[in-house]
């Protein structure tokens, strides 16, 4: 009986040491949530770091396999067979047509610029719409050689429209490529503060009225010899004293005056 009951008061607490720490751990992860990503706890921000790289190599490894697939599957063809209004053809085949007439001597056939063709086009727009200056130029470029061998490869009576139509999506591709691109300057304008005021200078101006000399006084340099030293006058001053006599018999002790000596 005692046995058992150890091990229910055994359980019992291990249960709540469980229920302490996934408590603590849910005000842990609250915090992140609630403060944001400096007050977390050590440990939060380590398990976030480490899913978040496992999250990342996932992804890249499934968009590798992706493009791969992709890059095998080239050069991909286009619907031109399911288009009941004729637009893609009327795009593709001229290129496909002036590939052709153009790689007879090359090594590489024309089946392989056809395909390299379609990925630099497609790499140019994601990146361009990604903000890579060098991908936006790829892109203008990729778009005129577009335009150029569709014109190029069209009988003469149907290349007006043909171009036309080469210029139409290569336009509002360009939408996405090249956002955000503008040909104006940015201005920079710096808002400077305002000088301080200068400060006030005070200036003391001393004005005594002229003296004009009396009329026949003729003025002549000081000279101190001309004139005595000024006379000084000592007054010494001596208290007075009072004399009183005193009284026949007394000294100025208190005491009686001794007799007189005869001679």
């Amino acid at each position: 009986m005692t046995h058992n009951v150890s091990h229910s008061q055994r359980a019992r607490k291990a249960l709540r040491r469980t229920r302490g720490w996934l408590v603590e751990r849910g005000h842990d992860l609250s915090t992140l949530v609630n403060q944001g990503w400096r007050p977390a706890p050590l440990w939060v921000k380590a398990a976030a770091v480490a899913w978040g790289a496992v999250l990342a190599v996932l992804a890249l490894t499934a968009l590798g396999g992706l493009l791969l697939s992709w890059g095998r599957a080239l050069p991909w063809t286009l619907p031109t067979a399911h288009d009941p209004t004729g637009l893609l053809a009327t795009l593709d085949d001229p290129i496909r047509r002036y590939l052709a007439a153009h790689t007879r001597t090359l090594p590489a056939s024309a089946t392989t610029v056809y395909a390299t063709w379609q990925a630099t086009g497609l790499l140019a727009l994601v990146l361009g719409w990604l903000g890579v200056t060098a991908a936006r130029a790829t892109w203008l470029l990729w778009g005129a050689a577009t335009v150029a061998m569709t014109a190029a490869a069209t009988p003469a009576p149907d290349r007006p429209v043909a171009l036309a139509l080469a210029l139409l999506p290569w336009t509002v591709l360009s939408l996405i490529a090249l956002r955000g691109f503008h040909l104006r300057r940015d201005v920079l304008v710096h808002h400077l503060p305002a000088p301080p005021a200068p400060a006030p200078q005070l200036t003391a101006h001393l004005h005594l009225p002229e003296q004009k000399p009396a009329p026949g006084a003729v003025l002549r340099p000081y000279d101190p010899r001309e004139q005595p030293p000024p006379h000084l006058e000592l007054t010494l001053r001596t208290p007075r004293l009072a004399l009183t006599p005193l009284p026949r018999g007394e000294s100025g002790t208190g005491r009686p005056a001794p007799a007189p000596t005869p001679f």
